[in-house]
This record gives C-alpha cells, sequence and structure tokens, in this order.
C-alpha cells in the first residue's frame, strides 16, 4: 500500500541491504510479446526485484502466458504481484500497480519491450552514487517489431540529453520519453504524486510520472541503451493517419499535461506560465500537422492562432515561416 516499508532484500557480501527495485508494467493483450518482458525481467543481474505486472483486461491468452512463469517469477524474484484489471489504459494501469509497490526505486517498462540484462544494476548503481538526483534515464535501442533489426536510439531524436533539468524539455518533446529507460527514487515519487496516483489516461503515463519529478529535481543521463523500444505498425501512434485524428491526439497530450500540472505543487503563476507554454506547444503542432497535410490555409490560419497565443523564438518563426512559405508555392504550383 503506498507508503508502506519496503521489504527487506537480501544482503551484499559487504553485508549492506541491496535495494528493492520495484518493476510495474501495464499489459494489455501481451500474448505474443509479454514473455520476451518476463525473460528480461528474470535475466536481471540485480537480485533483489519486485515485479508487478498488470493486466489491464486483456481479451488474449496473457494470462496464460503469465501463467506458464509464475513458478519461476515466484522462486526467481524477490516478489511477483499480477494484477488483473477491467481496461483503464497506460495511466489507469500504472495506477493499479502503484500501491502494490514496495521497493525503494521504481522502473515502468511496457510489456512489449524489454530491457537489457544488466538495465535495472546500471541505472540503480547511478541513483546510489548520486543521491542528489531523482530520476536515471538511459539510452534505448529502437528495434522493428517485425524482425527486431536495429533502427537507431532513443537519444537520436532529442537535445542535451545531460542537462539535468529536464521539465521543459519533456513538455517540449525533446527528452527521452521511451518508459522503459527511467527509474526513479520511490520516496521521491511519493512526495511528488499524492495518494501515489497518476493522471489516469488511456495514452501516456510518462509525463504524469516524470513531470513533477522534473519540476522539483535533477535528472541523471546514462549515455548507454540499457532498453530495447519495439516500433510497430499497430502502436497507438500508427491509428493516426487523418489530420482530424492527429489533432486528437496532441489535444490529448495537451490534456495529459494540463492535468498533471494542476495536480502538482506549483506556484500559480509558475502554473499559469506553463499552461500557456502547454497551449504553445499544441498549436505549433497543430500547424505542423496542416502543413504536412499539405493544407496552405489550414496551416496559416493555424500559425495566426499561434502568434496570437503569444511570441514565437525567433528561430520557430523563421522555421515556421519557410514551411508555409514552401507549401503556399507548392500549393500554386
Amino acid at each position: 500500500m503506498p507508503g508502506s516499508i519496503p521489504e527487506v532484500g537480501p544482503e551484499a557480501a559487504s553485508g549492506e541491504c541491496i535495494p528493492l527495485v520495484s518493476i510495474v508494467t501495464p499489459c494489455f493483450n501481451g500474448e505474443k510479446h509479454v514473455g520476451r518482458l518476463i525473460e528480461s525481467v528474470l535475466a536481471q543481474t540485480h537480485e533483489n526485484i519486485e515485479f508487478i505486472l498488470v493486466n489491464d483486461g486483456s481479451t488474449d491468452g496473457t494470462d496464460a502466458v503469465v501463467a506458464s512463469y509464475r513458478e519461476r517469477l515466484n522462486t526467481e524474484l524477490t516478489r511477483f504481484v499480477y494484477v488483473q484489471q477491467e481496461n483503464a489504459g497506460l495511466g489507469g494501469a500504472i495506477n493499479g500497480g502503484l500501491p502494490h509497490v514496495t521497493g525503494q526505486y521504481l522502473c515502468w517498462p511496457d510489456a512489449d519491450d524489454y530491457l537489457e540484462p544488466n538495465s535495472v544494476e546500471l541505472r540503480l548503481k547511478a541513483l546510489v552514487e548520486n543521491p542528489d538526483y531523482a530520476v536515471v534515464t538511459s539510452d534505448a535501442y529502437l528495434r522493428s517489431a517485425v524482425d527486431g533489426h536495429l533502427i537507431g536510439l532513443a537519444s537520436g531524436g532529442t537535445s542535451e540529453n545531460s542537462n539535468p533539468s529536464q521539465f521543459e524539455k519533456l513538455l517540449s518533446a525533446d527528452s527521452i520519453f521511451v518508459p522503459g529507460c527511467h527509474m526513479a527514487r520511490m520516496d521521491l515519487f511519493d512526495g511528488t504524486h499524492p495518494g501515489r496516483t497518476i493522471y489516469p489516461a488511456r495514452r501516456g503515463q510518462n509525463w504524469q510520472i516524470l513531470l513533477p519529478l522534473y519540476y522539483r529535481y535533477k535528472r541523471l543521463y546514462l549515455d548507454v541503451p540499457l532498453y530495447n523500444y519495439m516500433v510497430s505498425p499497430s502502436s497507438m501512434s500508427a491509428g493516426d493517419t487523418t489530420v482530424a485524428k492527429q489533432i486528437e491526439r496532441v489535444k490529448e497530450h495537451r490534456e495529459i499535461k494540463l492535468k498533471t500540472l494542476e495536480a502538482m505543487d506549483m506556484d500559480p503563476a509558475a502554473r499559469a506560465r506553463w499552461n500557456h507554454e502547454i497551449q504553445k506547444i499544441y498549436l505549433s503542432a497543430v500547424v505542423n500537422i496542416w502543413i504536412r497535410a499539405g493544407d496552405f490555409t489550414e496551416a496559416r490560419a493555424a500559425y495566426r492562432d499561434l502568434k496570437a497565443a503569444g511570441s514565437i523564438p525567433t528561430q520557430s518563426r523563421l522555421r515556421f515561416v519557410l514551411k508555409l512559405a514552401n507549401l503556399r508555392f507548392r500549393s500554386n504550383g
């Protein structure tokens, strides 16, 4: 239960207690891939792990796959908890697992990805050696879910990964977002998440978990891939094939961020400032959606809304102006 005392774990050769690391994983219809994640949890070089797997209303053979691993999970891990609930989406599934956490550290990989064997060990070591950091984030391999071949690295789409201040960067999607890359201190998490809950959005759990921590504390970065993120044609974003669906998605992102900030302990003036930034980030995304769609009229109208919302950084303004000019030229051509 929230605030419970961490279980006593095994002792290292030095006689010190080995910290308990809790892994919470949401899983919906994971029959084809959850076994791979379970194998990666069982293969961890850190020996004191609590694994909390939340079956979020699966309708396939997920139960049978988990059942086939139950004996190993109960004997090879410090603790295994299997939560079964009605489908609530990613945020709701994380909420289903958080009350069962008794560890001092928290990770939250997705069921269709998997961990490198030393993933927990190296991130834990980093936090133990750097007590003034609340979260440690590693890089990740991006792999094709079709055949597993390497596509790239999670760090390739972000800048200033070594910057300990990640709050504003996460708001603007310029911070590593892959769920299994992170490890957080549970005592600080409980201080930033009253009631040990997050906003239960159907999509997303990283903004809800990380933004409150990033606002108050520093983030440590490990420049080594410790996670494998599977990029699939059936991923949630792959279904956003129309402009309307893409705009609905960025609206949902805006809502998650606004609701997360609403629950945070924040000065009213600061909250107003960041809420305004979230609105500008949303409007910028809408401009880009219409530009990609090739609709100059809608793109120009969205850009006017963005300008009306407040000043735009010079570089961003120039990029938008060039994109709009190019789109207008192509439209007239």
